[in-house]
């Protein structure tokens, strides 16, 4: 029972998805009820500049990522055997 490593990915995309919508309601509530001035934006830009940040970084990592490889669970318990098979 080989299953590819890429099946990893969705979960990594849910949660990425998710917590843009979560970035993009904190943005937008804390512009429309939040306190007028420019430390208000210079947060707004920081926290939404480092999230871009770790999301680039976190991309170029997966990048080099083989996605087809395949990956065999049961093998987790077997110790002869590699659970990786990158053929």
């Amino acid at each position: 029972m080989n299953l590819p490593v890429g099946i990893f990915l969705l979960p990594y995309i849910l949660f990425i998805a998710i917590y843009l919508l979560f970035m993009i309601f904190n943005i937008f509530h804390l512009l429309k009820f939040g306190l007028y001035g420019f430390r208000t934006y210079i947060s707004v830009v920081i926290y939404a500049a480092v999230t871009l940040i770790i999301i680039f970084y976190s991309a170029d990592f997966l990048t080099d990522i083989n996605w087809n490889a395949e990956f065999n669970p049961l093998s987790i318990f077997n110790s002869e055997q590699n659970a990786f098979s990158f053929e």
